[in-house]
């Protein structure tokens, strides 16, 4: 795949889902990066130009041997963006955030390695993103909140400031926490809620205003 930008940085990107498509567009519209190679666990997947993909995680180790060290992991899945990133970072290899041109970041803003940030999203001042998030489209994350490893944050979701989200938690699409919440790691909160209350590890929560559940695997 070929950048529109002839000194883009190459970097490979595991994921030909509509994960990785979007993320792809992103690059693109960028500048910073091209992709270079694509990779994907699933043999009859397809590059997002149509070519076939390169292979799977038995390819991160020739990535490295062949000095694209830099990529980006764009699987929706925490669990699994999270078990590739770890391969890749055992092979070697280096992982690149991914910031839209629409999207607003404050100057102290951190965001982690392998994270993305989608299209008309907001980090506020003094807020921490960590690494492997999807912040996805629409996405407010208001000042001093925190964000943990591999969280992921639908699109239209709404923090206000101090909230802290735990990592590998998933929040719903338009989901808001209204008040400084804290939610533990594992949380999955439904699209929709309202959550106004601490949620603990593990647990589901529902609803407005949102209440638990289950407990998730």
């Amino acid at each position: 795949m070929m950048s529109e930008v002839a000194d883009a940085q190459p970097i490979f990107l595991f994921g030909a889902g509509g994960h990785g498509r979007a993320v792809t567009e992103i690059v693109r519209r960028g500048g910073k990066y091209r992709i270079a190679r694509v990779l994907d666990d699933d043999p009859q997947a397809t590059a997002p130009d149509g070519s076939r993909v390169a292979g799977g995680r038995e390819l991160l180790p020739d990535l490295a041997r062949d000095g694209l060290r830099l990529g980006f992991v764009a699987i929706g899945n925490n669990a699994d963006r999270e078990l590739v990133t770890m391969l890749a970072k055992a092979a070697g290899l280096s992982l690149a955030t991914i910031v839209d041109p629409a999207a607003v970041t404050a100057s102290d803003a951190r965001i982690g390695a392998g994270t993305v940030l989608m299209p008309m999203t907001f980090a506020g001042a003094g807020g921490s993103i960590g690494d492997g998030a999807i912040i996805n489209t629409s996405t407010t994350v208001d000042h001093d909140c925190v964000v943990g490893d591999y969280a992921h944050l639908s699109a239209g979701v709404h923090l206000t400031g101090g909230c802290r989200v735990g990592a590998r938690s998933f929040v719903g699409i338009g989901a808001v926490l209204g008040r400084p919440v804290t939610l533990g790691e594992r949380v999955i909160i439904g699209a929709g809620a309202a959550v106004i209350t601490d949620v603990a590890d593990g647990v589901v929560a529902v609803g407005v205003p949102a209440r638990p559940m289950t407990q998730s695997p």
